[in-house]
């Protein structure tokens, strides 16, 4: 099963959100999303992974290719990332366009994805269809 949910502001349903990145050495990277419009507290979540716009770059910076010479097998895993990336995007966009999951998030990732929720904070979402 496959969806995609942009993210809404509970309180004035607006999709324009700002991302606010809390870095702390020794802990995880948290971002907190504030409602671009009224200010509101969307959410928080944990970084596991960051990809940005910039792919190649960041790939030559994961793979440490800074530091030595790239060879053609490093260029050609760039290259293939960054189509990757540049692919799944594309996908997801036109999926959201087309059909976007109409739950709220919090009852797609407890029904879907309960595992990645945090133990405190998990909640019958059967009520938020």
């Amino acid at each position: 099963m496959e969806s995609v949910r942009r993210e809404h502001c509970l309180k004035c349903g607006s999709v324009e959100l700002t991302n606010y990145f809390h870095f702390r050495r020794g802990e995880d990277i948290h971002v907190y999303v504030r409602c671009a419009h009224c200010g509101e507290f969307v959410s928080r979540y944990r970084l596991v992974g960051y990809t940005s716009n910039e792919v190649y770059e960041g790939l030559i910076q994961k793979l440490n290719i800074a530091r030595r010479r790239p060879s053609d097998r490093n260029v050609g895993e760039v290259e293939a990332f960054s189509k990757k990336v540049a692919e799944t995007y594309d996908h997801v966009v036109k999926l959201g366009e087309e059909e976007e999951d109409q739950r709220r998030i919090e009852a797609i990732i407890s029904r879907d994805y309960p595992e990645t929720m945090h133990p405190d904070l998990r909640f019958d979402s059967t009520r938020m269809d």
